[in-house]
């Protein structure tokens, strides 16, 4: 390289340097204001997204989890599950309790309900550790962790992803009782990867004792190369690989890799700021201290 050319790549370095580069989290819809590098006196200013990163890499316990993501909907054959028209999983529409267990238990005040539903995760946590499978925390439970690694107090059921391989292998399970209690129920319309409004949800782990559920949906790459489910939600292989092991509600259990973007992608930025809900009847407001929502208002 000549000596010109040498001076016209620095020089166009040393512009982008001073200009600085764009980051992948589109700092603008944040209001994040980029500091001009030219300031002799500039600092590196975190933005929310280092901020939420960091914050969830201290709640992590230190392993990470690869699997393959495949789509086997062509030649899907499951078996012991029998397809019938229509919706498959039926629950109440104020609760979300499944109308074939529910019971005065489910109905109950917000923190009983919370605490049924605590039985759920450690059930549900237990049995995919037993039997070898996969699966993260997803949607609602997944902002639930971020702000305190707990459930909501206003939350009515659980969210979790797994691969489609392994949804495959829980299929295995399907109408069996784990612990006498928990019914592993798999939709048989997991043979169908393409949209489906009505069976978005390919299996549930309720507890019988009260209707309170588990929903969990199978990832495959039917529109590839993105990874998703039977309903809206697609996102890049590396959104969710490699899992990293944490803790929610003092459970191991294991969360998506980008964790952040996903929850921008599906709650937009201001469900990791906010700190008043209001839900049904009451409001909530976030202690920092407490590390918890409290109840604030009821109307």
């Amino acid at each position: 390289m000549s000596k010109t050319a040498r001076l016209l790549l620095c020089f166009f370095a040393a512009i982008l340097y001073c200009n600085g580069a764009p980051t992948s989290f589109q700092d603008e819809k944040i209001n994040h204001k980029r500091t001009d590098k030219r300031d002799v006196h500039w600092q590196y200013q975190p933005t929310l997204r280092d901020v939420y990163e960091t914050q969830m890499l201290t709640l992590d316990t230190g392993r990470e989890h690869y699997s393959p993501l495949t789509d086997f909907s062509e030649t899907l054959v499951v078996e012991n599950l029998r397809m019938d028209g229509g919706k498959y999983f039926h629950e109440t529409p104020y609760s979300l309790v499944d109308t074939r267990f529910a019971n005065e238990a489910a109905f109950a005040d917000m923190d009983h309900r919370r605490k049924m539903l605590v039985d759920v995760v450690k059930a549900w946590s237990d049995f995919c550790m037993e039997n070898n499978l996969i699966t993260w925390m997803a949607h609602g439970t997944l902002l639930g962790w971020f702000w305190g690694q707990k459930i909501f107090p206003w939350d009515k059921d659980l969210d979790y992803q797994m691969p489609l391989a392994d949804m495959i292998k829980l299929s295995y399970f399907n109408g069996t009782k784990y612990k006498h209690r928990f019914l592993i129920d798999v939709n048989p319309h997991i043979v169908n990867r393409g949209h489906e409004f009505n069976n978005i949800i390919d299996a549930r782990f309720i507890d019988t004792r009260n209707g309170l559920y588990a929903d969990i949906t199978a990832l495959s790459t039917f529109y590839y190369p993105n990874v998703s489910c039977k309903s809206v939600h697609m996102y890049p292989y590396n959104y969710i690989f490699p899992l990293h092991s944490t803790t929610f509600e003092g459970v191991d259990v294991w969360r998506p890799h980008d964790s952040v973007s996903i929850l921008v992608q599906e709650f937009k930025e201001e469900s990791m700021q906010k700190t008043l809900m209001k839900f049904d009847d009451y409001s909530f407001e976030w202690n920092d201290d407490e590390k918890s929502w409290k109840k604030v208002h009821s109307y």
